[in-house]
């Protein structure tokens, strides 16, 4: 095997892993639709930013408590799927009714309750970024 095709098969590899990744963020975000509504107290929240190639993105961050049939749990999502945006507001309006010390409504997974989310369903579009894949596995194909 020459080096071009250990180099394709890797690029293949991280591709479909990526894809992977994906489809079973959007199905756990999916499941979430069905999860109970549970109170958590909020111990940090706060807008994450980053720079992502000379432009500005932010998401929000939180931290949460719950206690779910006698255990306490720690929950960090706010969302599954991409939470991330070039507008500072956006993120900045997610969580602006969100304070530490105060109450907020989760969801949690009854089957795993370790698993919890702020935002139930899945925020981001799962057909682009299968369609972006796919595209970039023919490219690869191809070449």
């Amino acid at each position: 095997m020459n080096l071009d095709a250990i180099e394709k098969v890797l690029v293949w590899l991280l591709i479909f892993g990526v894809l992977i990744y994906e489809i079973w963020f959007y199905l756990r975000g999916r499941s979430s639709l069905k999860w109970k509504q549970h109170p958590a107290k909020v111990v940090s929240v706060y807008v994450n930013v980053r720079d992502n190639d000379g432009t500005e993105e932010s998401s929000p961050s939180i931290k949460y408590e719950y206690f779910f049939n006698g255990s306490l749990y720690t929950g960090k999502r706010y969302a599954y799927g991409d939470i991330w945006s070039r507008n500072y507001g956006d993120s900045t309006r997610k969580i602006s009714s969100i304070h530490v010390g105060r109450s907020i409504d989760i969801y949690v997974n009854p089957k795993h309750p370790n698993q919890s989310v702020v935002r139930k369903g899945y925020t981001g579009n799962i057909l682009l970024e299968i369609v972006f894949l796919g595209i970039a596995l023919v490219g690869i194909a191809v070449s």
